[in-house]
């Protein structure tokens, strides 16, 4: 794996050579953090759009009234935006960083920021951390920052990540168990027979054979209600057996629900397309009334997916469908931690404190706003800081083709760029949060199911156990959990059996696995 390492390395420093970081249209230049000639502290920031493609090549991502926004509540900063698809967003990184030549501002995921900091790229924000950026500090537990730390030194600014705010969820049509005389499934045994009926006794009764019990999204991720009532979760997921941490996919108890996950699987109950399709196609099936229970975000099941599968079949109900107790006796349900995105800042960077000034402001709250947009994201995300702006879903910012945009709402798509991310309900507590969502609900915006999902995921939410990671999980975890992705497709597709999962484990052991245990454990006790 390190000779891997070293090729990809390699390969990154050949495609610099003939690649330069500029060239993708959007991107602002690189100009480095400095105090201007007008006295200004100045820094440059990379994001990212959710535009569909690259941003036409007429706009200027630093002259616009949305940058304006910035120039206006921060009159003493000048930001350079470099904006850059979501799915160009490594690439460019990796590109910027084998050139030398990087913003002083970037997202970053958990395994970047120790590769980043191993490699001098990004620089530890300790003690500014505290006293300039309050309004997340306040917000965040000594565990949530734990996420944001490495060798002791915090190098992540977090941006709010309430882990109700969108929490995941599995749901059963309810109209199908009416329509078939059912009450919702007390076991697993109950759920094969419920899924079963919905595949072949027509549970919508249109006299067609074209219907499944059950779906989900590339190598049956999604699923998580069937995995969590074997207690464990599906990825790259650590839970506490005896005093060690072990990844979930080399317990027994997840070939228990890869065996039952085959079953239906080979009598017909999961749609084959689980193999291969992606959440939006997903979600095509579901409107479509072709799936009977699924996995989603509450978001966008309550605002989204439910109203287009009402408007398709005004019938159409849902329950919430909650895990059934694993054999320790317990609940649980997938949920993450507060504060889990992160931006890093460069070593290049000569105005830290500007950085967190601006972040600061980003999740600033204004109490003279409705309760869901009182903070200053929200409010560009919303276009209500002053800008005169019409809201746009971001499914439908996604899916509308720039053709078809008014010349305003051209305009206004581009406020997506300028998000860090953060939001309202990503940064209260969850008392708070739920009188939120309650409130959304009485409006008329989101269906009572998210409620239910939050406060669910509230009491029985089990987040990874691995908050903390280390160079030797980022050294081996990647190939490892490549080989799981194909081991676990393979055997409840039938091509491989069962087996193989005792293969795998070997396989796990044999590269590393051990000394990842060895390590997640003692960065995470």
């Amino acid at each position: 794996m390190r000779n891997q390492g070293a090729f990809k390395l390699l390969l990154l420093i050949f495609l610099t050579v003939i690649i330069t970081a500029h060239a993708a249209a959007g991107g602002g230049q690189y100009q480095g953090s400095a105090v201007t000639t007008s006295g200004k502290k100045s820094f440059s920031i990379l994001n990212t759009s959710y535009l569909q493609g690259p941003l036409p090549p007429d706009v200027d991502v630093n002259n616009n009234k949305w940058a304006d926004i910035f120039k206006k509540e921060l009159p003493d900063i000048d930001i350079n935006w470099i904006i850059v698809h979501p799915d160009q967003l490594l690439q460019r990184q990796n590109i910027m960083i084998g050139s030398g030549d990087f913003p002083d501002v970037m997202p970053m995921t958990m395994a970047q920021m120790i590769q980043w900091a191993d490699m001098g790229i990004v620089q530890h924000v300790d003690g500014i951390y505290q006293r300039s950026y309050r309004n997340i500090y306040n917000f965040l537990t000594e565990d949530d920052l734990k996420l944001t730390k490495y060798n002791g030194h915090q190098y992540g600014i977090s941006v709010p990540g309430n882990r109700l705010s969108n929490p995941g969820m599995m749901y059963l049509r309810k109209d199908w168990l009416d329509n078939l005389g059912l009450s919702m499934p007390r076991n697993l045994d109950e759920l094969y027979d419920v899924l079963h009926a919905f595949t072949f006794k027509d549970p919508d009764g249109n006299g067609q054979h074209d219907t499944y019990g059950l779906a989900g999204t590339i190598n049956f991720n999604q699923l998580w209600a069937i995995f969590h009532s074997f207690g464990v979760q599906h990825g790259a997921n650590f839970s506490w057996v005896g005093n060690q941490l072990v990844p979930d996919f080399i317990r027994p108890e997840m070939r228990d629900a890869i065996i039952y996950l085959t079953r239906l699987y080979r009598d017909g109950i999961i749609d084959k397309d689980t193999l291969v399709m992606n959440t939006n196609q997903l979600e095509d099936k579901v409107v479509r009334g072709i799936v009977g229970m699924v996995g989603a975000t509450a978001s966008g099941i309550s605002s989204r997916t439910l109203p287009n599968m009402q408007r398709a079949n005004p019938n159409a109900r849902i329950e919430y469908f909650l895990p059934f107790p694993a054999p320790d006796g317990n609940i649980y349900l997938p949920t993450g931690r507060n504060g889990t995105r992160m931006y890093g800042v460069s070593v290049k960077c000569t105005q830290v404190d500007a950085v967190m000034q601006f972040f600061n402001w980003m999740i600033e709250q204004d109490t003279s706003t409705l309760p869901f947009f009182n903070l200053n994201a929200d409010k560009i995300y919303n276009g209500t800081l002053g800008i005169d702006s019409a809201p746009l879903g971001t499914k439908w910012v996604v899916e509308m083709p720039q053709n078809q945009l008014t010349p305003q709402a051209t305009i206004d798509l581009y406020r997506f760029c300028y998000r860090t991310h953060s939001g309202t309900m990503q940064a209260v507590g969850d008392d708070l949060l739920f009188e939120i969502t309650q409130t959304r609900i009485d409006l008329g915006l989101i269906d009572s199911i998210f409620l239910t999902a939050q406060q669910y995921t509230s009491k029985y939410g089990k987040p990874n156990g691995v908050a903390v990671m280390g160079p030797v999980y980022a050294e081996y975890m990647n190939d490892i959990l490549t080989y799981w992705e194909e081991t676990i497709a393979s055997i409840i597709s039938g091509s491989r059996p069962i087996t193989a999962f005792d293969d795998f484990v070997r396989f796990f052991y044999a590269n590393g696995g051990q000394r990842v245990i060895d390590e997640v454990t003692v960065m995470n006790r």
